[in-house]
């Protein structure tokens, strides 16, 4: 026997209030058939909208909404204005995973309606006026119209400064609008929001309200992300280590769920902490990362092993900052075997992480070859390369982090390819003799300056030796022997500044300065002769530089004047040469 009207109605109750909701609909269905009355159809199509919905069948959802809508345009309409409001509500939400559009139109007719009541009544509808509004923000959200949603947002949260029960709500509202303003890397307005936000949920009656505390974790994040954006790295690590305390706090209670953001926040801290040279600190909590993500990965290898293999590969960068050869470079090994694992069941996703690994270990190749002078880091390096060359070739986009490790492996590729020990071993020579001519430059006196100079001439007459048709070693050469000489001239000894600036001639003889210095030799060996015809020639043998070479020869006699040398000497030749006055 079919049940009554009245009896569906009940069992719809029931079922419904057992949230057994397919009962409950077939039970309102039926319910529906049985009635030809249009306010009864109208109810029940707006009860079996509501059910859709909590069932998640948004198109049947819809259905029945429409249906009571019509339904209410044809029962006295300016009698039903909040109802109407409250059903546009409704059908916008339904419409919200399926047509964004309609999503809008609705939400756009309950918030004219809603003003409209508010106008009359303004504080029985305020909150329905904030809550569409943040609703269509929302809308506007999901179709990316960012200017829309930001003046929705702001509408309601206008609309929750007249409502302190819906804080919670509003604090939503201004985490959205920080959310909005970190994409338009608006970031002190976006660190504004976020703050506000924080501001409200950190009160102790909303703290402790279910779902809240995820959201304070993820909005500490966010400002920490902010800070970081600005520049103000101790308060992102402050910020960090408060979404750390939270998110282990939640952890303890839902290990599947947060574990992977106490992870994720341990790397986080640790690059906050490598920019700001606190290198072992991020060491410390890259471990800790590292210690959970291999945890994740062994029961959820698929969605875990990525990021096991980020933290190896962070380990290898922080080591190697710290030169900590052995340790980086066991690090960027681990990293790139896992991720070359990876890679192989999805190259389009994770062949550019297997480029930044092979990268990175080609350029501590690079360092361990310069610095032991081991050229079997070149091979190891090149067959890194080859790999690393096709992987990049599969890329066609133009993201600035490929362009870049293209340019890197181009760079690489040239640099092993022509890489030989002698340049290598003259590499490093120059790089002594860098640091040996800032001590030069450090002091003022002569006699230390010579200490520093006579191992410089020292290193390239080794290198020189090893190999003598090195034109660019056999010029410096030259030029050290000069500078050599000129210190033995301020030093008051001309035949050791003789004796050293002569074999810079045999070097290159092309140097002017090399006879500059012979002709000062000559003069303080009492030679005016000689040091005369060899000013005279600088001056007249290089007419396009005459007035340089003038200068030069006088500031030079200046400075040797200074150094206590025979200025009888040097007024004698002054007088034969055409020097400044």
């Amino acid at each position: 026997m079919e049940s009554s009207f009245s009896e569906q109605l009940q069992k719809g109750a029931f079922y419904l209030e057992q949230e057994r909701f397919e009962d409950s609909i077939l039970e309102y269905t039926m319910a529906l058939k049985n009635t030809n009355n249009y306010k009864q159809k109208r109810d029940l199509n707006l009860v079996l909208g509501r059910l859709y919905q909590k069932a998640n069948k948004p198109e049947k959802a819809v259905a029945a909404f429409e249906a009571s809508l019509k339904l209410y345009d044809l029962l006295e309409p300016e009698k039903e204005a909040v109802a109407k409001a409250a059903l546009h509500n409704n059908l916008a939400a339904a419409y919200m995973t399926l047509d964004i559009e309609n999503a809008i139109s609705h939400y756009k007719s309950a918030l004219s309606q809603y003003k409209s009541l508010a106008s009359s009544a303004q504080e029985d509808f305020l909150a329905h006026l904030a809550n569409t509004h943040f609703a269509l923000a929302e809308a506007f959200l999901q179709k990316a119209a960012l200017a829309q949603a930001k003046t929705h947002f702001k509408e309601a949260i206008k609309g929750y400064e007249k409502l302190p029960e819906l804080k919670d709500i509003k604090a939503r509202a201004h985490y959205q609008l920080g959310l909005i303003y970190t994409e338009e890397f608006n970031l002190y307005d976006a660190k504004t929001q976020y703050t506000k936000a924080l501001e409200i949920y950190e009160k102790e009656e909303v703290f402790g309200q279910p779902g809240n505390k995820p959201v304070i974790a993820a909005l500490h994040n966010n400002l920490a992300i902010t800070f970081k954006s600005l520049e103000e790295p101790k308060k992102a690590i402050s910020s960090y280590k408060k979404t750390l305390e939270l998110y282990k706090a939640l952890s303890k209670s839902q290990a599947t769920v947060f574990l992977p953001y106490v992870a994720a926040t341990h790397s986080s801290l640790a690059i906050a902490f490598a920019e700001i040279q606190l290198v072992e600190k991020a060491i410390d909590e890259t471990r800790k990362a590292l210690a959970i993500y291999n945890e994740l990965a062994d029961s959820h290898p698929d969605d875990y092993t990525h990021y096991l293999a980020t933290s190896l590969h962070n380990l290898g960068l922080f080591y190697f900052e710290l030169k900590a050869i052995d340790e980086a470079e066991h690090f960027f090994s681990e990293a790139l075997s896992l991720r070359k694992k990876i890679a192989a069941q999805a190259p389009k996703a994770f062949d550019a992480d297997v480029c930044a690994s092979a990268l990175n270990l080609v350029e501590l190749n690079q360092y361990l070859l310069e610095n032991q002078l081991d050229i079997s880091y070149k091979e190891k390096s090149l067959a890194l390369l080859e790999d690393v060359k096709e992987r990049l070739n599969t890329f066609e986009d133009s993201r600035l982090v490929i362009k870049n490790m293209k340019s890197d492996c181009t760079y690489y590729q040239e640099y092993f390819n022509t890489i030989n020990l002698e340049k290598l071993s003259f590499q490093r020579t120059k790089k002594t003799i860098r640091a040996l001519q800032e001590e030069i430059n450090s002091t003022i006196f002569p006699r230390e300056k010579m200490t520093y100079q006579e191992q410089i001439v020292s290193l390239l007459k080794i290198q020189f030796e090893l190999y003598p048709k090195n034109e660019e070693l056999r010029q410096l050469l030259a030029y050290a022997k000069n500078d050599l000489g000129w210190l033995y001239l301020r030093l008051k000894e001309p035949e050791n500044a003789l004796t050293q600036i002569q074999q810079g001639e045999e070097l290159d003889e092309r140097i002017g300065s090399l006879k500059c210095n012979r002709a000062h030799a000559y003069l303080l060996l009492g030679r005016l002769k000689k040091a005369e015809v060899l000013y005279r020639e600088l001056i007249s043998t290089h007419q396009a530089i005459s007035e340089n070479y003038t200068e030069i020869i006088s500031n030079d006699l200046e400075k040797l004047e200074a150094d206590g040398i025979d200025t009888s000497l040097i007024n004698r030749i002054k007088n034969r040469i055409p020097l400044p006055l």
